[in-house]
């Protein structure tokens, strides 16, 4: 097999979940354990923050992102609270994934079999970090957000940082 690991791991509840995703997170570049994760660059921090979605069998994937001009006492420690958060299971810009696979594929109770979700989330995975690799500078945000790329939750400093002059003085 092509998979990092070698083998197909069984993926029946949501810790084995986060084990599969937490793997590959750290395979394609991030650093950070349990739930935790980013991939700092000179200008930006993308986190990834692995949550439980209560009253459900899923597992949530956050991605923050927080421009260092927006961080004067150094990025946030979660996902969460960064200046900038994607849900990628939403199926939107800027990760290119299909929605309905990412929703079963972290949906424990979905029937899709243990290969078709570790190769999904491998998927997963690679996106994230194809756009954390891909997305480095500020100018860099600025330009996917000019191309419609940057939704979910936008704090009102960050949208003025990508969208306005810029200045937060």
């Amino acid at each position: 097999m092509d998979r990092p690991g070698g083998r197909v791991h069984a993926m029946r509840t949501r810790e084995d979940v986060f084990k599969a995703l937490a793997r590959a997170l750290v395979i394609e570049g991030f650093e950070g354990s349990g739930r935790n994760f980013r991939m700092r660059w000179p200008e930006l921090t993308w986190m990834v923050r692995l949550e439980s979605i209560p009253r459900t069998s899923r597992a949530g994937i956050y991605i923050g992102v927080s421009p260092d001009a927006l961080a004067s006492a150094g990025p946030p420690t979660r996902a969460n609270d960064c200046p900038i958060v994607f849900v990628p299971e939403s199926g939107r810009a800027p990760f290119g994934l299909d929605h309905w696979e990412v929703w079963q594929t972290l949906d424990t109770s979905s029937d899709l079999p243990d290969e078709a979700r570790t190769k999904a989330v491998e998927r997963i995975v690679q996106a994230i970090a194809e756009r954390a690799r891909s997305t480095t500078t500020l100018a860099d945000l600025r330009q996917l957000a000019t191309d419609g790329q940057v939704g979910g939750a936008v704090r009102r400093d960050a949208r003025a940082l990508l969208f306005g002059d810029g200045d937060l003085s």
